[in-house]
């Protein structure tokens, strides 16, 4: 099963180009129909994508199905996720929207809520018994770091997850985290607040540990280059800076994934490390490198296998 993820930027770069939607929902379903990815979520989405009447007709005419994620929950807190699945191979539903409130009494109308993610339920048409537990997926998009006091706002998404996550677990859940998080792999929130880890067996000591997947897409631009035959690669990573990608700086690993320690060793799904990457397309290619500049973040998938 694929499972992927992408920064689509749908929600303002359509300002910018009108060609920019038809292009990505091409991409989209490519992404689907012709390179198997069963479940695709997406942010930097909202309503005037979700519930476009002409798009989820277009999707459900080839077999794909929509989930809005950009209702606005407590009155205030408005997400910009969404999911498509393949209809023929797997099930997916929205269960819970997950806000922090860093309010003791955890008043939504006092404080500061942060969009920690949406978690939803997976599960293979193909290989899963009846019986047996969805995948639980949590799909974010956290603040960025032009954010105030986003650090605290980091750490306090970060700890909401690890509970989120260890409640699914305690459950009977394999787990996947994935999504935007604006920050790289290696900080260190990764480790202390949300437990997840780049060492395999400190991530297999505990079945609520989790193991951090993200440091997979340190890798150059290679295999982006080898569509144009451009012998030198450009920058890094699922992020590119809109001003200045050319430079070392300006590209960086923002996206991530997570797993729980089952997914390396106890199963019933195990992670396929090597096919666990950055996704790219000649599509792509054209709007990273082109003039226009459009796109800025590239979809990461995972992939899982039954033992």
């Amino acid at each position: 099963m694929k499972i992927s993820f992408w920064n689509t930027g749908l929600k303002h770069k359509v300002k910018k180009s009108k060609d920019y939607q038809s292009v990505i929902v091409d991409i989209l379903k490519s992404m689907i129909i012709s390179h198997s990815h069963d479940v695709l979520f997406l942010c930097e989405v909202d309503d005037v994508f979700t519930l476009d009447a002409n798009i989820v007709d277009y999707f459900n005419d080839h077999g794909i199905k929509l989930i809005r994620g950009t209702e606005k929950i407590n009155g205030n807190v408005e997400y910009d996720i969404c999911a498509l699945y393949n209809v023929k191979k797997v099930s997916a539903k929205l269960k819970n929207y997950i806000v922090h409130n860093n309010m003791d009494h955890q008043d939504a109308r006092l404080g500061n809520n942060t969009k920690t993610g949406i978690l939803f339920d997976v599960k293979s048409i193909v290989n899963d018994s009846e019986d047996e537990p969805p995948i639980s997926v949590i799909v974010s998009h956290w603040p960025s770091k032009m954010t105030p006091a986003y650090e605290f706002r980091h750490k306090d998404a970060a700890e909401q997850l690890k509970y989120e996550s260890i409640e699914q677990i305690k459950n009977g859940r394999q787990v996947i985290l994935l999504g935007d998080y604006n920050m790289s792999p290696y900080e260190t929130i990764n480790e202390t607040n949300l437990c997840s880890y780049n060492n395999k067996y400190y991530a297999l000591r505990s079945s609520t540990r989790l193991y951090n997947l993200s440091f997979n897409f340190h890798n150059q631009h290679t295999s982006l280059f080898d569509l144009t035959h451009t012998s030198e690669p450009m920058g890094f990573g699922t992020f590119l800076s809109n001003g200045n990608r050319h430079t070392e700086i300006g590209c960086a690993v923002f996206d991530h994934i997570h797993v729980s320690s089952s997914f390396i060793k106890d199963g019933p799904w195990i992670v396929n490390e090597k096919d666990t990457k950055i996704f790219v397309s000649d599509d792509m290619f054209r709007l990273v490198y082109d003039k226009n500049v459009l796109l800025d973040h590239l979809p990461i998938v995972i992939e899982i296998n039954k033992l």
